[in-house]
């Protein structure tokens, strides 16, 4: 795209009406050094972490999973935050950081809800981690 990044948000995203959208929303992005970055992305599951740098390119730069602290929020919260730094450390460059859950966040409450690890429900995970990550 000329001028510009397209960003896909995923169409399963909570909206602040709490219900979902039909389309996945679409995002002009027009700066060119965020088009020319790395970045994080985080799988926190149930039974895994995993973390992937991806390339400005797409391509993969770096990938590591660990176990997931079943049942343990601030080992959770630990876990995520030394593999996003393990991964910053691995690109020796600021990437953005987006984080998939295994739930929804409340934009209500900004708490989690409905989320299969149970462990996460009713937690400020967003703000945690960011707290945790410095971002």
């Amino acid at each position: 795209m000329e001028n510009g990044t397209l960003l896909i948000e995923h169409p399963l995203t909570n909206t602040a009406s709490g219900k979902f959208p039909a389309k996945p929303k679409r995002v002009i992005v027009n700066d060119e050094q965020a088009r020319l970055r790395a970045r994080i992305g985080v799988d926190l599951g149930g039974t895994k972490i995993e973390c992937v740098v991806l390339r400005p390119d797409g391509s993969e730069w770096w990938r590591k999973r660990i176990p997931s602290p079943r049942g343990n929020y601030r080992s959770t919260i630990q876990a995520v935050t030394n593999l996003v730094r393990e991964a910053g450390h691995a690109t020796d460059s600021e990437c953005s950081i987006g984080i998939g859950t295994p739930g929804a966040l409340s934009a209500a409450s900004g708490l989690m809800k409905n989320c299969n690890s149970v462990w996460l429900n009713a937690m400020p995970l967003k703000a945690d981690l960011e707290t945790a990550i410095g971002r």
